[in-house]
């Protein structure tokens, strides 16, 4: 069965390296994964243990991150320069044995250069590598998991394929050649001098000779004789023209006019009736005297009564302003009363509020005191702990050993990051908390507070896993604890659903008291793989101080 080894450091690329394992080990089983020599027991020869690992593999996977060449004992040396390094070990082994070695580039490295390289290893420089990105991750893992692919078929039909013995083995069958023909033997049918005639010898088969066509392909050989009899097209073409001329002459003779002695006779009967006589002109000139004096009288009466409908309208508008006036005389005498008795009552109502005003000054004072207090207690909270800000000065521990805060390590780790997608596609800044590798493990952070409690004052946080983190299931733990040594706790348990959940705990049961300590933890379940957990914003919200 073949299988692949996962090579790194875990003080350069342990986050990166765990999770390129949990990936590979859902696609191809843990049994053909192998990350970490874990143990190397007292008197074993380590040579020996990682010979025998290394060399039961197909694939070395040579996870290398930005720290992987600068990686440093106490005293300032390169690990990659000591020889007893177990990362140089695993290479030098695989390079030997002609392993397939893929060099994967995580968090932003680079490969190594061959001078950077101790000479046993420098050939890892002109490997092709592969690069694994945060923004990127589940793609780039895609193409990992296809080339290792090919790499377990392969390794699958090489255990398949039969091993014949040596003494089973058969040669191959020799074909039998014609020996190719001497110059000193004469070709056949050519006469050479000195030797008698030799008779060309008849053809092997009779050469059949051609039959003449006959049936429907004989008729179709023969051209047929031109038909006699039909117009030529070049006459009808001359004809046709000679044909059209004559139809349009026709047209035109159809449509001539009436001759000029028509015309003349036309031309005068039309100017005899125009032309009037002595009678008519007299009869027009009576007819016109009569009518315009007619009409002068008509305007002569229309004027008189026009002048009269005008001094009846002018009398009309005076007697309507006389009226007018009486009226408006009567509601300026009304409104000097009402003006008067206005006023008092102004002086009235002058009086009354001065009064009320004053009273109602005295009522403003209380009511904004009243209000002011009541601002105060609905303030919109703030922040007055954020623990993400507040991280790398907590104390971080898996339960039995302290732990470095921003390091990767399978003992547990924490770390601040927001180059992750977590489970509901975002991508916030996230403080990272993954339990220790172990079954159960639990990786917890102890913070310093140091405040007074008022009521209101409220933990709330989101709490999910990095979007790979599929197998994830892990329980969240915040315990507040005062200098008194009165502590109020809530936790929620969580599996991996592709929606964040939340995490909140009211404070206001602690009023009054010096808060002096909060304690973020996350416990692992039966395993530890791929429980990339993580808060989002876990702050603490309260009045301002």
């Amino acid at each position: 069965m073949a299988r692949i080894f996962i090579s790194y450091r875990r003080a350069d690329s342990a986050m990166a390296a765990g999770r390129i394992y949990d990936h590979l080990t859902m696609h191809f089983g843990t049994s053909q994964v192998f990350m970490d020599i874990d143990t190397i027991e007292p008197g074993q020869d380590f040579v020996q243990v990682i010979e025998t690992e290394v060399g039961s593999c197909n694939a070395l996977l040579a996870v290398i991150g930005t720290q992987w060449l600068t990686v440093a004992h106490p005293d300032g040396t390169r690990r990659l320069d000591d020889p007893k390094d177990f990362t140089r070990l695993e290479i030098e082994i695989a390079l030997q044995r002609n392993i397939l070695i893929i060099p994967v580039l995580v968090n932003g490295a680079s490969m190594p250069k061959p001078e950077d390289l101790p000479e046993s290893i420098a050939l890892l420089s002109r490997r092709n590598a592969m690069e694994v990105t945060n923004h990127r991750f589940r793609t780039d893992i895609d193409q990992l998991i296809k080339v290792l692919e090919r790499v377990v078929k392969r390794a699958a039909q090489a255990a398949q394929k039969p091993v014949v013995p040596p003494d089973m083995q058969t040669k191959p069958v020799q074909r039998y050649q014609q020996p190719a023909q001497t110059p000193q033997q004469p070709a056949q049918g050519i006469h050479q001098p000195g030797q008698p005639a030799q008779p060309t010898p008849p053809p092997m088969y009779p050469v059949p000779l051609p039959k003449p066509a006959t049936g429907s392909l004989a008729r179709s050989m023969v051209k047929p004789a031109p038909e006699k009899g039909r117009a030529s097209p070049i006459l009808l073409m001359l004809l046709i023209p000679v044909l059209i001329g004559l139809v349009i002459a026709g047209v035109a003779l159809s449509q001539s006019g009436p001759g000029p002695t028509a015309t003349a006779d036309i031309t005068e009967e039309v100017t005899s009736t125009r032309t009037p006589n002595a009678n008519q002109r007299t009869l027009s000139a009576r007819f016109t005297g009569t009518a315009q004096a007619g009409i002068d009288g008509t305007q002569v009466a229309q004027d008189e009564e026009d002048a009269e409908d005008a001094t009846a309208t002018a009398q009309s508008r005076t007697r309507q302003t006389q009226t007018a006036v009486a009226r408006a005389r009567q509601t300026e005498t009304a409104a000097a009363r009402s003006l008067t008795q206005t006023q008092a009552a102004l002086d009235q109502l002058s009086a009354v509020q001065a009064t009320n005003a004053q009273r109602d000054r005295e009522n403003a004072f209380a009511t904004a005191t009243a209000v002011e207090a009541t601002r105060l207690a609905s303030l919109t909270p703030i922040v007055l702990v954020d623990f993400i800000e507040q991280a790398p000065y907590a104390t971080w521990s898996n339960g039995s050993e302290l732990l470095t805060f921003g390091t990767e390590s399978d003992r547990g780790s924490a770390i601040v990051t927001g180059d992750y997608f977590v489970e509901d596609g975002s991508v916030p800044i996230v403080l990272n908390t993954h339990p220790q590798w172990i079954d159960y493990g639990q990786v917890s952070g102890q913070f310093n507070l140091g405040f007074v409690v008022r009521r209101g004052d409220r933990f709330t946080a989101q709490i999910g896993f990095f979007m790979d983190g599929l197998a994830g299931d892990a329980t969240w733990d915040i315990t507040c604890t005062t200098a008194s040594g009165t502590s109020i706790n809530n936790q929620v348990s969580k599996a991996y659903s592709g929606v964040l959940g939340n995490l909140e705990l009211d404070l206001s049961a602690l009023e009054g008291e010096m808060l002096s300590t909060c304690t973020l933890t996350v416990y692992a379940g039966a395993t530890a793989a791929q429980d990339w957990a993580v808060w989002v914003e876990p702050v603490i919200m309260g009045v301002p101080r």
